[in-house]
C-alpha cells in the first residue's frame, strides 16, 4: 500500500510539469510585486509532499526513490539527522541570493532566522544594542535582512512537490556553459505569493524543472537550483510578462 502511495505521489508530481520550456510558468495573478522596491517578504520553503526522482530523457521518472524521509532512512542515518539543518541553510540560502540578485532593485526577502535572532536583542545592554544594530546594517549590504516579520508586505511559499537531488559524479563534467548544469539539482513545484496583511493571492507560479548548475556537495546542488530560480527563471518570466503589459 505504502509504495502504491509513492507512485501515486510521483504521477501527481509529473502530472504538474507543463509542456513548456520556461522555468516559471505564471497561473495566476501578477509577478509585478518582484519588482517592488523597498518591500520585504517572507520566505518557505514547504518540503512535506516531495517526492525525490531521478529524471531520465524527455523529464520522465527514471526512478523514484519515494519522499524525502524514506529516501533518507535509506542513505543512512547522517541523512536523516541533517535534513533538518540542511532546510535551513537551503532556505537562508534561497533568501540571501534572492536580495543580492534584486540589491539595487525590487523586493527584498527577511531572513528566516530573523525572529529568533531579533529577540536575542531583549537581553543586550544598550551598548551591545547599539554595536548588534550595525553588525545588522553590514549584514545587510550582503543580502542578510534581519527584520521584524510585521514589516514584510508579501509571503513567498514555495512548495516542492519532486526533486531530482543530482549527482556529485555527473557533475565534474561541468564547468562550461553548454554543460554547467549536469548534474544538477532540478525542481517541480509551485510558488505561491500572499498579501501579508489581507491573505489575498498575488500570484501562483509553477516551478518547471528548475534546475541549478553542478556541484560535489548536496546542499550546494540544492541551493544551485534556488539560484538559479532567482538569477535566470524569474528575470525570464518578469520580462515576458512586462513585454505583455
Amino acid at each position: 500500500m505504502k509504495k502504491f502511495c509513492i507512485l501515486l505521489a510521483a504521477a501527481f508530481a509529473c502530472s504538474l510539469v507543463k509542456a513548456s520550456d520556461e522555468l516559471l510558468i505564471l497561473e495566476e495573478g501578477s509577478p509585478a510585486f518582484w519588482e517592488e522596491t523597498g518591500k520585504l517578504a517572507t520566505l518557505s520553503i514547504d518540503w512535506s509532499n516531495t517526492i525525490v526522482v531521478e529524471w531520465g530523457s524527455k523529464n520522465k521518472v527514471k526512478e523514484n526513490l519515494g519522499t524525502i524521509d524514506q529516501r533518507n532512512r535509506i542513505k543512512g542515518e547522517d541523512y536523516v539527522r541533517d535534513w533538518p539543518s540542511v532546510q535551513q541553510t537551503v532556505l537562508s540560502g534561497a533568501a540571501v541570493m534572492a536580495n543580492q540578485k534584486n540589491k539595487k532593485k525590487g523586493i527584498k526577502i527577511i531572513d528566516p532566522s530573523a525572529p529568533t535572532v531579533l529577540a536575542s536583542m531583549q537581553n543586550m545592554t544598550e551598548d551591545q544594542k547599539a554595536a548588534f544594530k550595525k553588525d545588522l546594517a553590514k549584514g545587510e549590504k550582503k543580502g542578510i535582512i534581519y527584520r521584524d516579520y510585521s514589516e514584510a508586505a508579501y509571503d513567498i511559499i514555495i512548495s516542492i512537490d519532486s526533486i531530482d537531488m543530482g549527482s556529485a559524479a555527473a557533475s565534474a563534467f561541468g564547468g562550461g556553459l553548454a554543460t554547467r548544469y549536469v548534474g544538477g539539482a532540478d525542481l517541480v513545484g509551485s510558488m505561491v505569493v500572499r498579501d501579508r496583511a489581507t491573505k489575498q493571492l498575488v500570484c501562483k507560479l509553477h516551478l518547471n524543472h528548475v534546475k541549478g548548475i553542478g556541484n560535489y556537495g548536496e546542499t550546494a546542488r540544492m541551493n544551485m537550483a534556488f539560484f538559479r530560480l532567482w538569477t535566470d527563471a524569474m528575470p525570464s518570466l518578469i520580462k515576458q510578462f512586462n513585454k505583455k503589459k
